[in-house]
């Protein structure tokens, strides 16, 4: 259902007095699990996403299942010869050669740098705050409570990278102690300005949004 209370109180209009084929957002409160949203007037539905496939899934799981999955049926490998298998020696070769240096995405070690950062106290403490600042409140679909997130308008990764850059004289592995003391002082980490409350939903779909834009 409609919320014109708290449409007209962030918008500054109501619902009832946009034409059917309106553009302009509102706040709508889900019928089933009463979860707040702001979605386009001509979207509107009286129960969110979640909740419609919910019913659609359950028929099209149980559908599979029993087509599939039937008593008797025979395995796709039973009665299948010289099926070769690599050999543990050479698993573990296949796996070295694909770690640290060697894996595509490797990245200096500044990944596992990022982790160590993320999980200070002060990451804790920025993260709390941030959530004091929005009053628990998902800043898109005003969603109080529930599983909330802090979204970094600055990406993490971007702040990590200007940090690494600065203090480009330590090694993202070898001084990993001496650049995690280093980043206590780095304020752009700690900058609460740069977090905003998403719940996790929100924060899905603003991550996927901006790796379109960059397509």
């Amino acid at each position: 259902m409609v919320s014109e209370d708290l449409t007209y109180k962030k918008f500054g209009y109501y619902f009832k007095d946009l034409s059917l084929k309106s553009n302009k957002k509102i706040i709508v409160i889900c019928n089933k699990c009463k979860k707040i949203r702001i979605i386009n007037k001509y979207n509107y539905r009286d129960l969110c996403k979640s909740c419609r496939q919910i019913g659609i899934k359950n028929v099209r799981y149980k559908q599979h299942w029993k087509e599939q999955f039937k008593n008797g049926n025979i395995p796709w490998n039973k009665g299948l010869k010289n099926v070769q298998h690599h050999s543990i020696i050479t698993r573990k070769k296949m796996s070295e050669k694909r770690k640290g240096k060697n894996h595509w995405n490797w990245k200096n070690g500044s990944a596992s740098l990022g982790i160590l950062i993320r999980n200070l106290f002060e990451s804790k403490e920025w993260r709390n705050e941030v959530f004091k600042r929005d009053n628990y409140t998902c800043q898109e679909c005003m969603q109080y409570g529930g599983n909330l997130e802090t979204h970094h308008k600055i990406y993490f990764n971007i702040i990590l990278r200007e940090f690494l850059q600065f203090y480009n004289q330590f090694s993202p592995i070898e001084d990993k102690e001496t650049l995690v003391r280093l980043s206590l002082s780095w304020q752009d980490f700690w900058d609460i300005n740069n977090g905003e409350t998403l719940c996790k939903e929100c924060h899905k779909n603003i991550i996927r949004g901006q790796k379109n834009a960059k397509r």
